[in-house]
């Protein structure tokens, strides 16, 4: 009877002194999935705050360069222009069309590089310059790599965070 109690008891202990062990893990796991549901939570509040539309898009027939404007209309601020995904489609000579994606060049912005897009300028920019904020639109000017044709193009850029504005043009 002794010895069974004894064994009874040792296993009992064993599996208090298991759980004990097992418990950090599973309150780091746990800790882990918590901030991993915060930074999404953080991602969908971005998300629902912003706001924006291409109000202007400008190409014409024989002139590399296109300009566009981008009004922000939400709350969150936009700054990270790197991330922003830029993507054109016109109309090129032989009746076909040519999609081109363009990325941000920073600093001073007169012609872009081929390929490349920038800012002009921000109107009603008075507070945080070079960051978009509420009711301030960006002025844009793009450069592509082939000589657009006449007829119709296509713009849509998307922010760092999957919001989405386009507009279309007619080249002359």
């Amino acid at each position: 009877m002794g010895l069974s109690v004894a064994i009874a008891g040792g296993i009992v202990m064993f599996s208090l002194v298991y759980i004990l062990l097992m418990l950090p893990g599973v309150v780091d796991q746990t800790t882990s999935v918590t901030k991993a549901s915060s930074a999404v939570s953080d991602v969908e509040n971005s998300i629902l705050k912003t706001n924006i539309a291409m109000s202007t898009f400008s190409a014409t027939s024989g002139s590399t360069t296109m300009d566009f404007t981008i009004t922000n209309s939400g709350t969150e601020k936009l700054w990270n222009y790197e991330k922003f995904n830029l993507i054109v489609t016109y109309p090129i000579a032989g009746n076909t069309n040519k999609t081109q994606s363009f990325t941000y060049q920073s600093g001073a912005c007169v012609t872009p590089a081929a390929g490349k897009w920038c800012i002009v300028s921000i109107t009603g920019d008075n507070f945080d310059p070079n960051i978009l904020n509420t009711n301030e639109a960006l002025n844009g000017r793009l450069t592509t790599s082939t000589t657009p044709d006449t007829g119709t193009a296509y713009a849509t850029i998307s922010t760092d965070v999957g919001v989405t504005a386009s507009r279309t043009d007619s080249t002359t």
